[in-house]
């Protein structure tokens, strides 16, 4: 029936249009923009449910699966509200990513600088975790 909002392989335009056209035909665009950002941070906090249980903070008890299935489609469902939300401020989200990736990568974290400091990142990380196990006369 609605065939014409199918997502295949396109680029982000495509998709962005195509989450547009399915929200109009299921009368979802008329929702209020704290709603559909409501509904983003409640996909964000699966996206970390699935995070802290890769961790080993949680253990795998918990009431929803945690695979990388769907790790991967909690993603998507927080990729969808985020593009809803550009969509209800009418942002051209192909436009601007890469306009803002293209000035990330250029001026804001060249190369060198950035392999430096997660190096400095990493050191920093081993030794918050040798203290911690230190501490805890774990190791």
């Amino acid at each position: 029936m609605f065939t014409e909002s199918r997502i295949d392989k396109m680029d982000l335009r495509e998709i962005q249009n195509k989450i547009k056209k399915a929200d109009k035909d299921r009368g979802w665009d008329v929702s209020l923009l704290s709603q559909t950002f409501t509904h983003l941070i409640e996909e964000v906090g699966e996206i970390g449910r699935h995070i802290l249980f890769r961790d080993g903070y949680k253990t795998s008890n918990l009431s929803k699966e945690v695979n990388d299935e769907e790790f991967g489609k909690e993603l998507a469902d927080a990729i969808i509200f985020l593009i809803k939300i550009a969509n209800t401020q009418n942002i051209d989200l192909d436009e601007i990513v890469q306009k803002k990736a293209n000035k990330n990568w250029d001026e804001r974290f060249p190369v060198d600088e950035c392999l430096k400091d997660s190096k400095n990142y990493v050191n920093r990380q081993q030794k918050i975790l040798d203290d911690f196990k230190e501490r805890l006369n774990l190791f």
